[in-house]
C-alpha cells in the first residue's frame, strides 16, 4: 500500500477504523489532492467518498483529472457545510475530517454542523511550535463540547521534514462512542511522532473500532 500524507494521517485513519471500504471523509485544506494528500489512498485506495475544499489557485483540472471526491475550490470559511452535505446525502456518521487550513481552523469548526454529524477520526491543525496556546485552545474548546476525545495532543512534526524536533502542530481526536477506548487508551499520548503513533496501532494487533 502506498500512502501519501506528509505525516501519516490517513495510515493512522486507515488502520484505526480497521481498513474500512467505502467510508466517506471531509479533507479541509487539501492541496493539490495527491502530493501529501490525506485523504487519496482513501478514496482510490478504499473506495471512500468525499469532500476537499481547497483555496488555493490552478487545482480545479488537477482534481478532475485525478480525483473522483467533490472539490471546492474556495474559502472554507465561507461555505454552508450543512447544506452542503445534506445536497451530497452525506450520513449523519461521516469517517474522517482533516482539517489543514492554518489560523482558519478554529473558525471552520464554529461553522461545521456538530450537532447534525459525527466524524469518527478527526486530525487537526494547530500549529502550536508557531502559534503558540491560542488557535490550539479555541479547537480543543469546541472538539471538547461536543464529547469529541482527544486520543493524541501534539503530534509532532515528522523529523523527515526537516524543519527540526518537538514540534507540535496537530492534535487527533476519536469519537469514542465508535471505539472500545479501553483498548484504544494504550495510544494515548503527547508530543509523539506520527510513525511512532502507527507503529504503536499496528502492533497492538486488535479491534477496537465499533462499526456503527
Amino acid at each position: 500500500m502506498v500512502y501519501h500524507s506528509q505525516a501519516w494521517q490517513d495510515e493512522f485513519v486507515s488502520n484505526i477504523l480497521n481498513f474500512k471500504k467505502n467510508g466517506y471523509f471531509i479533507d479541509i485544506g487539501s492541496t493539490d489532492g495527491m502530493n501529501q494528500s490525506n485523504s487519496y489512498f482513501l478514496e482510490s485506495e478504499m473506495g471512500w467518498n468525499g469532500i476537499c475544499v481547497e483555496l488555493g489557485i490552478g487545482y480545479t483540472e488537477h482534481y478532475s483529472k485525478n480525483r473522483t471526491c467533490h472539490f471546492m475550490n474556495t474559502d472554507a470559511t465561507k461555505i454552508d457545510y450543512k447544506i452542503l452535505l445534506k445536497e451530497k446525502n452525506y450520513p449523519s456518521r461521516i469517517d474522517y475530517l482533516s482539517v489543514d487550513i492554518d489560523e482558519s481552523s478554529a473558525e471552520v469548526l464554529k461553522i461545521l454542523p456538530l450537532n447534525d454529524y459525527r466524524f469518527s477520526v478527526i486530525t487537526i491543525e494547530h500549529d502550536a511550535y508557531r502559534f503558540g496556546d491560542n488557535l490550539r485552545n479555541k479547537e480543543r474548546e469546541i472538539l471538547s463540547t461536543y464529547s469529541y476525545s482527544l486520543l493524541c495532543s501534539d503530534v509532532l512534526v515528522p523529523l523527515g521534514c526537516g524543519m527540526g524536533p518537538d514540534l507540535p502542530f496537530e492534535d487527533w481526536w476519536v469519537d469514542s462512542s465508535v471505539f472500545d477506548m479501553d483498548k484504544l487508551h494504550r495510544l494515548c499520548g503527547t508530543k509523539l511522532y506520527p510513525d511512532d503513533i502507527v507503529t504503536s496501532l499496528k502492533n497492538m494487533a486488535d479491534t477496537y473500532f465499533k462499526e456503527k
